[in-house]
């Protein structure tokens, strides 16, 4: 061993440096105290070495005052269902004009029975007009010029095909001991009208006041007919 002082050899057994007189025993125990310090140095080192790589192995975890993003959750686009497709009602002018001749017959046998009985038929010109416009809307499904053309046409004819009926089954009726029948009868009755045996005035009157109440049914059918009302 050395001396820590001097750097002299110092025998194992000498309680002194020979060359300065240090005390071995003291040289010694500072070179114990030296190690010492360097072994708890060098275990400290380790020890925050090792602190350091358990640390980095570790996941980064947050802290407590560190703020939390929350994510927006994106709503999907809500598409609005699509309406359904309107089907067009398509006139059919064959069935429709079925519908109306039928409702002219309804209005017809109104003014007739009404004749008959010896009421005023002016309501029965009203009746006319709405069963042949609705008898041609109902069974042609829609109601359009055509069908309007149509039944006008019919509300038109009808009125007086109707009352010349009715008279001709008058005259039958008074002439029936003579054979008359009621197709020779319908063809005289303006012949009738004529020579004065029918009131002119009155079977104008008649036949003027079926056709104001048929305007008036017509119109009011129509209207309802298009705006619903």
């Amino acid at each position: 061993m050395n001396c820590k002082y001097c750097g002299n050899s110092i025998e194992e057994n000498a309680s002194t440096c020979a060359a300065c007189g240090a005390a071995v025993e003291e040289a010694i125990q500072e070179v114990h105290e030296e190690q010492n310090v360097t072994a708890e140095q060098n275990v400290t080192a380790e020890q925050n070495v090792t602190a350091e790589q358990e640390k980095a192995e570790q996941p980064e975890m947050k802290t407590a005052e560190e703020p939390v993003v929350q994510q927006e959750t994106v709503q999907p686009q809500q598409i609005p269902p699509q309406a359904a497709p309107v089907k067009r009602v398509r006139e059919n002018v064959f069935t429709g004009l079925i519908g109306a001749l039928i409702g002219a017959a309804i209005g017809a046998a109104v003014i007739i029975l009404l004749g008959r009985i010896g009421l005023v038929a002016s309501i029965s010109g009203f009746i006319l007009a709405v069963c042949t416009l609705k008898g041609y809307q109902l069974l042609g499904r829609k109601i359009g010029i055509p069908g309007i053309i149509i039944c006008l046409a019919l509300i038109a004819i009808t009125p007086y095909v109707a009352d010349r009926i009715e008279w001709a089954m008058v005259i039958k009726k008074t002439y029936a001991d003579m054979g008359v029948s009621l197709v020779d009868a319908f063809r005289v009755v303006p012949d009738f009208i004529k020579e004065g045996a029918i009131d002119k005035v009155s079977y104008i009157k008649s036949l003027g006041l079926i056709y104001l109440f048929a305007g008036f049914g017509a119109f009011g059918t129509l209207r309802s007919l298009f705006t619903g009302r």
